[in-house]
């Protein structure tokens, strides 16, 4: 399966939470610096709407939005195994490393 999106790894910074009331995901793989991928927003009111979430649950959901590559790809490591694979070890690994970068 070939995939479309910006390849792992995404990343984003806390300290990012600006005064527009959002926190950007990005691609920081690059040689040539970051590449924004998403902003994601809090409390804010502009034109598309108002919102009203915390700083805590913004930043929840940059690490999910962050973490989506290496969901994505432990899935598709999931489906492909048997259960006696030997690639469970390397499957459990991935999976750890995104649920760590979700929680």
């Amino acid at each position: 399966m070939n995939t479309k999106h910006t390849p792992a790894p995404w990343n984003f910074n806390t300290n990012l939470l600006d005064s527009d009331g959002f926190i950007e995901v990005f691609h920081d793989g690059d040689a040539d610096g970051t590449q924004p991928i998403a902003d994601i927003h809090s409390g804010e009111s502009h034109e598309l709407g108002s919102f009203n979430r915390s700083k805590e649950e913004t930043e929840a959901n940059a690490r999910l939005i962050s973490a989506s590559p290496e969901l994505l790809e432990a899935c598709k490591m999931v489906l492909s195994l048997s259960i006696q694979s030997t690639k469970m070890l390397e499957v459990r690994e991935l999976i750890k490393k995104a649920i760590n970068k979700v929680t």
